[in-house]
C-alpha cells in the first residue's frame, strides 16, 4: 500500500472519538493557556508560547539530526516554522522546572486519553474504587547527564541511565502519575511516594514487591495483586494459630501441571500479610527459558568456596508458573480476571520497550537537567501519538487489502502523517465563536 493510499486512510480516520479529543489537547488555545496555568508563559506578548514550545519537541527534536537538537537548531525551528526569533541564551533560559511541568502536564494528558482506550475496552465491572498499574522502564543515556543520572555498574555499563516509573487508573479518567529517577533507585522506594486509597487495588510487577508495603496498603483498606517472590516467607496457620511454611514440594507433586489454588497464606516473615495464592502453569518453553536466565545468573554468583550455585530442583520446578498473590477476596476479584489484569499489564510493559528502543537518548547534546527531561517527555508524547495512529491506520487498512496481505508502517511513518493531520489548531469553542 503506497503512502498516497495511507494518506487517504488517515484522513478518513479523523472523525474518531479519540482523534477529536487529542484535536483538543493539541489545539494551539488549549496548549497556550495550560503554558500560562502552569507558569511557563506569563503574558500573553511572550514569545514563546506553549504551543510553540509543545511543537519544538513533539515535532522536531524526535526525528532531528544531532545538530538539530543544538539550541541554534531550535531556534533556527522557531524561526522557520513560528516566526520566532531567540538567542541560544534566551531560549535556554526557557528550561525551567515549569517548562518541564508544563511538558509533563502534556504527557499525562495524552496518556490519560490513551489509557482510557484502553479502559473502555474492559468487558467488566468491579466494586473497586479503582485498579492503580504501575511499572517502570530504564533507558540508556548520554554519558554527560551521570552526575544528574548516574548508571547502574551492571552488564550494560552505562554511565547515564534514568528510571521512568509510570502509575495509572485503569478504571478512572483521573490523570497519570509519572516520576523519573536514576535507574539506581530501587523499584521498593516508589511506595515512599504513595498514599495507599481505601478501596483501590494496586498491581505491579515483581521489582516493587515489598511485604511491608503490602501490609500497609491492607491496613488502609486497598488492596494488592503481584507476582509472588521466590524466597519470600508462605505460610499456613493451623488451628493452635502457630504459622508453617507453604510446601511447594509436597503441593506441586500433588497438582502438577495444573493451576493451584490456596485461599488462605500469609506472606511475609515478619508482617505475615493474609492473603490467597494462585499457581497457573506456563507453556515449557517459557520455564525453559526462565530456568535459563536464572542458571546465568546463579553464575554471576559465587558460595564461601568460590563456587557458582546450582539452580535447585524446586526453582526449576516453580519457574513452570505464573505465581501470584493478593490480599482481595473472590468476590471482589475473580481469580479469572487476575490473568486478565496481568496480560493488560504485560501488554502495557511491552509498548513501553519498544518505544524504548526508539528514543534515541544516549545520543544527546551537552544539556542540563531541565532541558533533558523536557525532551524526554516530548520523546514520550511523540511515541504515544504515532504509536496510536499507526494501529489506527493499520486498522483501517486492513479493510482495503486482501486477507493473508500484511499492513505495517514505522512509528516515525506514522508521526509524519500525524504532523500533517493534526497540526496545533483551534479549539473547538474557538471555533465555535467563528461560526
Amino acid at each position: 500500500m503506497d503512502s498516497q493510499a495511507i494518506n487517504k486512510i488517515s484522513t478518513s480516520i479523523l472523525g474518531k472519538p479519540y482523534l477529536g479529543v487529542l484535536q483538543e489537547i493539541l489545539s494551539t488555545t488549549h496548549l497556550d493557556q495550560l503554558g500560562k496555568d502552569l507558569g511557563f508563559t506569563h503574558r500573553s506578548t511572550a514569545k514563546v508560547r506553549g504551543s510553540h514550545f509543545f511543537d519544538l519537541h513533539v515535532s522536531h527534536l524526535p526525528n532531528a539530526s544531532l545538530a538539530d537538537r543544538s539550541l541554534q537548531g531550535m531556534c533556527d525551528y522557531l524561526w522557520e516554522h513560528h516566526g520566532v526569533q531567540l538567542l541560544r541564551s534566551s531560549l535556554d533560559d526557557r528550561f525551567t522546572p515549569k517548562a518541564v511541568s508544563f511538558m509533563k502536564s502534556c504527557f499525562e494528558l495524552i496518556l490519560e486519553q490513551f489509557i482510557s482506550q484502553i479502559t473502555a475496552q474492559l468487558p467488566f465491572s468491579l466494586g473497586l474504587r479503582g485498579l492503580i498499574l504501575t511499572d517502570s522502564v530504564v533507558f540508556r543515556l548520554a554519558d554527560q547527564l551521570s552526575d544528574i543520572y548516574p548508571g547502574t555498574q551492571g552488564r550494560s555499563k552505562s554511565k547515564a541511565a534514568a528510571k521512568l516509573h509510570y502509575s495509572f487508573d485503569l478504571l478512572s479518567s483521573k490523570a497519570p502519575q509519572i516520576t523519573i529517577t536514576s535507574s539506581t533507585d530501587n523499584d521498593v522506594n516508589h511506595w515512599k511516594r504513595v498514599s495507599f486509597e481505601p478501596g483501590y487495588m494496586y498491581l505491579q510487577d515483581l521489582g516493587y514487591f515489598s511485604t511491608n508495603a503490602y501490609k500497609t496498603l491492607d491496613q488502609a483498606g486497598a488492596y494488592f495483586l503481584s507476582r509472588y517472590k521466590t524466597g519470600t516467607g508462605l505460610y499456613n496457620q493451623d488451628a493452635q494459630g502457630k504459622y508453617h511454611p507453604v510446601d511447594f514440594e509436597e503441593m506441586l507433586g500433588k497438582h502438577q501441571p495444573a493451576s493451584t489454588y490456596l485461599p488462605e497464606v500469609f506472606v511475609g516473615k515478619r508482617e505475615k500479610v493474609k492473603c490467597r495464592l494462585l499457581l497457573s502453569p506456563v507453556p515449557e518453553d517459557v520455564k525453559q527459558a526462565r530456568i535459563k536466565k536464572a542458571e546465568a545468573q546463579y553464575k554471576t554468583r559465587k558460595t564461601k568456596e568460590g563456587k557458582s550455585p546450582k539452580v535447585s530442583d524446586l526453582k526449576k520446578k516453580l519457574c513452570g508458573y505464573n505465581i501470584y498473590i493478593t490480599n482481595a477476596d473472590e468476590q471482589k476479584l475473580p481469580t479469572s480476571l487476575i490473568f486478565a489484569f496481568y496480560s493488560l499489564s504485560w501488554q502495557i510493559e511491552l509498548l513501553f520497550k519498544v518505544w524504548k528502543s526508539l528514543f534515541g537518548l544516549d545520543n544527546l547534546p551537552k544539556m542540563d537537567i531541565y532541558r533533558f527531561e523536557c525532551y524526554l517527555y516530548g520523546q514520550l508524547i511523540s511515541l504515544f501519538l504515532c504509536t496510536s495512529f499507526k494501529d489506527i491506520i493499520q486498522a483501517e487498512a486492513a479493510q482495503y487489502v486482501e486477507e493473508d496481505d500484511i499492513i505495517e508502517i514505522s512509528h516515525w511513518k506514522a508521526l509524519r502523517i500525524l504532523k500533517k493531520k493534526l497540526p496545533p489548531q483551534k479549539s473547538t469553542s474557538e471555533r465555535n465563536q467563528e461560526g
